[in-house]
């Protein structure tokens, strides 16, 4: 830089000249001026290394001081380059049964206020299914929210959110969990005989969750109940037994399955008839008794 000082004589002045970064100063130089009423004067400082964000500052004042005072001139330096400093996902959520929207919440920090890349990935059972970017710019610290429409709601399925800037990032994930639903319960096949009766039964569900089952064996007068916890897979065959003790014959009976929740078809029945009972046996005809011996002819006297 360069200074200029006019002077009303050439008599002798002293100027000094200070250069400060940040507000702090970094060099001092002086020089002795005489002989003239004007003096332009060059003066520079090497900065230890290159210099990113602020300013630097270059002060001048002479001996005798000039009638204005101190004469400062500054300048900014360029801009650092600005880098991410943290990441956090600091929210994750999934709408209630039976929504299909995920939402998460994050923030990012950085070194200073340029441009900082952000890249957002969904994930669903691992996988990546989806991918955000943006560039954020003007500030620190930024927190932001988005959202995500899945086609169906992802039952039994782990999904999240992967936030990553610059080298830092972050991963949260929630399993998602609906409510049990069952598509249909069949009666296969049944039998009841002297022995007992047996019933088996087929339940296709919406997704692991546990159902209950219940089945009914009607058979006259009769009725017995089984009922069980179904869990772990989303289609089962079940084989269930009933005792009856003497069966009785020619008997409607009659096996209803149904659970809880309910199926989408209902209930399901399956009917039959216990054996037919045997014809009703005829009384015996009485056999035949020996017949006495003739009585003696009458004697004649």
């Amino acid at each position: 830089m360069s200074t200029t000082v006019t002077t009303r004589g050439s008599g002798r002045v002293r100027l000094t000249v200070a250069f400060a970064v940040n507000g702090t100063v970094v060099d001092t130089q002086r020089m002795e001026l005489a002989g003239a009423t004007t003096y332009v004067r060059a003066f520079q400082h090497a900065l230890a290394e290159p210099r990113c964000g602020g300013a630097w500052t270059v002060t001048a004042t002479t001996e005798p001081a000039a009638p204005g005072g101190t004469v400062t001139a500054s300048r900014a330096f360029p801009d650092c380059p600005t880098s991410a400093t943290g990441v956090r996902v600091a929210g994750l959520s999934v709408d209630a049964a039976p929504g299909r929207t995920l939402r998460a919440r994050f923030a990012v920090t950085a070194s200073g206020t340029g441009r900082v890349p952000v890249t957002a990935e969904i994930l669903s059972g691992g996988s990546t299914v989806a991918t955000r970017s943006a560039v954020l710019s003007g500030r620190r610290s930024y927190t932001r929210t988005l959202t995500h429409a899945f086609p169906e709601r992802p039952c039994g399925t782990t999904v999240g959110v992967r936030v990553k800037a610059g080298a830092h990032s972050d991963v949260r994930q929630v399993r998602v969990t609906c409510p049990a639903g069952v598509q249909t319960v069949e009666v296969l096949r049944a039998a009841v005989s002297a022995r007992g009766a047996t019933a088996t039964v087929r339940v296709v569900t919406d997704n692991d969750r546990p159902v209950r089952l219940r089945v009914v064996l009607q058979v006259g007068d009769r009725t017995r109940t089984s009922a069980l916890t179904l869990s772990g897979a989303t289609s089962y065959t079940r084989t269930l037994s009933f005792a009856l003790g003497t069966v009785p014959c020619g008997q409607t009976w009659q096996v209803s399955a149904a659970t809880t929740p309910a199926a989408r078809g209902g209930a399901d029945t399956l009917s039959g008839r216990t054996a037919a009972c045997p014809p009703p046996r005829e009384p015996a005809e009485p056999s035949p008794s020996a017949s006495a011996p003739d009585d003696p002819p009458p004697s004649i006297r």
